[in-house]
């Protein structure tokens, strides 16, 4: 398997998940969050909670988070298995962005290991490839607004939702 292809699975049973609901984070503080049942209907999707962190800062707030998964399991189910964008700091992007940006993804796979989900942690270009997409985020949202023509999709800044929704999908389809 290369690089590129390189997928973690963390806990559970890739091959057999607990129930056919699969969902899926972009994480970062623009991120988002995204829910699909075993048939790639849309569910669910979210911006991430975030808070202050300070004046002029914000940060993923793990509780809410937590919350909002939870939730979601009250009213759907029990979530079989899960998805974060393993992502990190682009070459110009300072430190502070690409701790930001990694403390943003060890909260996502923390909350879901805390509540008890299989989790994987999958590279952009993996998911991306098996759609045919680049890191365009217009062209993701574009692809993500014809499969879930109904989900809340239509603002420049959705693309995140998209690409959760989009991982999502791949998550059943791979």
């Amino acid at each position: 398997m290369s690089t590129e292809e390189q997928v973690d699975w963390v806990g559970g049973n890739q091959s057999q998940p607990a129930s056919d609901l699969f969902l899926a984070i972009d994480p970062g503080i623009k991120g988002a969050i995204a829910l699909l049942n075993g048939r790639k209907q849309f569910l669910e999707v979210a911006d991430l909670p975030v808070m202050a962190k300070s004046a002029t800062k914000n940060k993923l707030n793990a509780a809410a988070l937590s919350l909002m998964v939870q939730e979601w399991q009250g009213i759907h189910g029990l979530i079989g298995s899960a998805m974060v964008e393993n992502v990190w700091a682009m070459p110009k992007q300072g430190a502070s962005s690409g701790f930001s940006l990694g403390h943003s993804v060890g909260v996502c796979e923390g909350v879901l290991l805390g509540l008890g989900i299989p989790t994987e942690m999958i590279i952009p270009q993996t998911w991306k490839k098996h759609f045919k997409l680049t890191s365009d985020k217009e062209l993701c949202r574009a692809k993500a607004i014809s499969y879930y023509p109904l989900a809340p999709l239509s603002r420049k800044k959705d693309a995140d939702r998209a690409e959760a929704l989009l991982m999502a999908r791949y998550l059943i389809e791979r």
